[in-house]
């Protein structure tokens, strides 16, 4: 059995030191682009669209001593969110155009305000799962055996996964649960749709599994099959389950 690719076979060495690197030296890595750069920059081996980069869902936050101090910083803790440290990067990172984001190929992401600026380091829980934020490019099974809140199982597509998925993405309204979506280590999707504030936790689970022989007839309302269709929970938008009768023959 081999190890997943973001679980280290290895005990888990120490943190990097932010202070290994002093003002004006260059940040090691790929460099990290925020949206506000897109018509500037294309894709390169050595930069690469900030959307585009993987976060795991946790992190470990380090501020070094050598150089200026940014006052600045996603959460209030030593711990940040990678959906919550990816916004912040995507919003600090445009600073005069003087500011820099790079990650390593150990996922370790290095961001400073200015060359002066001491090194702000963000260490990744890499047995943490990978934030989804792009559902068409990163879930990419073909089948999907789903759990549902209420531990029903169903079979459904992938492309209806990365649809409900996408929904989840979508932002809700001010003030309330966002919804999320993780890519774990066995290409497992877990994903939560965006709720009232007082809602309990809504999680659903998708496992890749090969694809049935035949999924049948879609439905004529909602265009699912019949072993996805779900209008219960509303990811179709459908009232009821209805086929096109079969052709005469």
């Amino acid at each position: 059995m081999t190890t997943p690719p973001d679980r280290p076979s290895t005990p888990p060495q120490a943190p990097p030191d932010p202070d290994t690197i002093q003002p004006e030296e260059p940040l090691p890595g790929v460099r990290l682009y925020p949206p506000a750069e897109f018509v500037h920059h294309m894709p390169s081996p050595d930069r690469v669209p900030l959307e585009d980069a993987p976060f795991h869902t946790r992190y470990e936050a380090l501020r070094g001593a050598c150089g200026f101090q940014n006052t600045e910083r996603p959460g209030f803790s030593g711990h940040v969110s990678g959906k919550d440290l990816r916004r912040w990067l995507a919003g600090s990172s445009s600073f005069w155009g003087l500011s820099e984001v790079r990650m390593t190929g150990d996922q370790v992401i290095r961001f400073r305000k200015t060359p002066r600026h001491a090194v702000q380091l963000f260490n990744p829980d890499r047995t943490s799962p990978v934030v989804i934020n792009q559902p068409v490019r990163q879930i990419t099974g073909e089948a999907y055996r789903v759990t549902t809140p209420e531990q029903g199982v169903q079979v459904w597509r992938g492309q209806t996964v990365r649809s409900a998925v996408a929904t989840c993405l979508r932002p809700g309204p001010s003030d309330w649960p966002d919804g999320w979506a993780e890519l774990t280590a066995t290409e497992a999707v877990r994903f939560e749709p965006s709720g009232f504030p007082w809602s309990e936790a809504y999680v659903w689970t998708a496992d890749p599994i090969d694809p049935p022989a035949t999924w049948g007839r879609p439905c004529t309302q909602c265009g699912l099959y019949a072993p996805e269709h779900d209008p219960n929970h509303c990811w179709s938008r459908c009232a009821g389950w209805t086929i096109q009768a079969p052709p005469a023959p």
